[in-house]
């Protein structure tokens, strides 16, 4: 089995497309559009759920698939319950030089798809290299009752603070400091008991009172 280098890719605005019309392929189809992806779904026939709003913004194509549906495409998911095809799609794939994930075949793929969890820019994904997805899966499962949904909305605060954190004239060093400091739990428990206004007001006080800004016109 190949070793893995894990990354998190942008395919917002990019072109996919996933081969298949069952439920497999309908949730890769649900997760590149939350990714941003422009999806094109080709099956030659397509279970219930591809009706869905989840799945409303995918281009479904009612045919067999044929290699010259790959032109254009950045990602390539191959979910099909026939290895023939599978196998065709990664032979088409990379002699195009496309990424392909073939849904359970971790030799044919270029990309395997983690277990994930989100909430909302907070991302954690599991992976056992494609040997247990099963066991991914239940790690994935375990993790959601320790990281709520109110981590979406911290992570973007937290984003908002660094961006100006990173934008005062100060030493690199200090700034580090004040990265460090934005992570104190108490920020994140009043965000959850307090809301979002009060939780950076915490903020702004604490790396205020650790370095006090320069005077701004």
């Amino acid at each position: 089995m190949p070793g893995y280098f894990p990354v998190t890719l942008n395919l917002n605005g990019r072109r996919c497309l996933v081969v298949g019309g069952g439920k497999v392929a309908l949730r890769k189809v649900c997760a590149l559009l939350q990714a941003g992806a422009e999806v094109e779904v080709v099956a030659p026939k397509f279970e219930s759920g591809f009706d869905s709003p989840e799945a409303g913004g995918a281009t479904l194509r009612k045919k067999s698939y044929e290699a010259e549906d790959l032109r254009g495409v950045f990602f390539v998911v191959a979910a099909t319950d026939d290895p023939a095809v599978n196998e065709k799609i990664s032979r088409d794939a990379r002699k195009s030089g496309i990424l392909v994930n073939v849904v359970d075949e971790p030799d044919i793929s270029d990309v395997i798809v983690p277990s994930t969890l989100r909430r909302g820019d907070f991302t954690i994904s599991v992976s056992t290299g494609g040997a247990s997805p099963l066991l991914a899966g239940r790690v994935r499962r375990k993790m959601e009752a320790s990281f709520s949904e109110s981590y979406g909305g911290w992570v973007g605060l937290l984003g908002e603070i660094r961006a100006r954190i990173r934008g005062r004239a100060i030493a690199e060093d200090k700034k580090r400091e004040l990265l460090w400091a934005i992570l104190d739990k108490r920020g994140l428990e009043i965000f959850c008991a307090e809301g979002r206004d009060a939780a950076r007001a915490f903020l702004l006080k604490l790396i205020g009172g650790i370095f006090p800004p320069k005077s701004e016109k």
